[in-house]
């Protein structure tokens, strides 16, 4: 038991230490601290929304469609209006000028064919870029049933829990009593006694577990607050 209590106490020294290093919170206020794990209930779990991977996939997405539109509009002939001031020395005196406007296109193959290629290139990035919107919110379509179905094991866990250390209470009490009475050894004491403290303890693992099954649950669904 000493040995147990000294590793126990080892153990709650580097758990103060790491949690003054990750939060900031002095010492002395994390040792006055006497947390206890309870179960967690979660209600609003229907709620979902759409995840950061999609949104910057999406985002992406979006940025090649609209470069490959610029790019296509290199493509496309240019109407150009030209204006020019000329002389017309034949019938028009140099102190009598005239306008010319005409209309003129502007096309240079080569620079056509470049673009041509390019808003190719960034619509394939754009269909690219959907595969992978496409196979990420499939991905997380199953990690949220597969979280779902985590969280629902670890509500059962705990129920199942909870009856063992009704069981567990229940032969600790007789067993004191039997021992009061001569009818039972100490030894037999401190063993169901040792037993009503595992499934406390494994009380508190499955609480613990069930927290972390509804963060990871929070965090498919897309709405977990950091």
């Amino acid at each position: 038991m000493a040995g147990k209590r000294l590793e126990f106490e080892h153990n709650k020294v580097l758990l103060i230490e790491a949690l003054n290093q990750l939060t900031g919170e002095s010492r002395e206020n994390l040792r006055m601290l006497t947390p206890e794990l309870e179960s967690f209930s979660l209600n609003s779990v229907s709620n979902t929304e759409k995840r950061n991977e999609v949104k910057a996939l999406e985002e992406a997405e979006q940025a090649t469609i609209y470069k490959s539109k610029m790019e296509q509009n290199h493509f496309i002939p240019k109407v150009a209006l030209k204006g020019h001031y000329e002389f017309i020395e034949d019938y028009l005196s140099l102190l009598d000028p005239k306008w010319f406007v005409g209309i003129g296109v502007q096309w240079n193959v080569f620079d056509g064919n470049q673009s041509n290629l390019m808003a190719k290139k960034s619509k394939l990035e754009s269909q690219i870029y959907r595969e992978r919107i496409e196979e990420a919110e499939e991905l997380i379509d199953l990690s949220i049933v597969k979280a779902e179905q985590t969280y629902q094991s670890t509500l059962q866990a705990a129920r199942i829990v909870e009856k063992e250390i009704e069981l567990a209470t229940d032969t600790y009490e007789i067993t004191d009593k039997q021992y009061r009475n001569d009818l039972a050894s100490i030894n037999d004491v401190l063993d169901s006694l040792n037993d009503l403290e595992k499934a406390n303890f494994k009380l508190q693992v499955s609480f613990f577990d069930q927290r972390r099954a509804v963060a990871e649950l929070l965090h498919a669904k897309g709405t977990l607050q950091y």
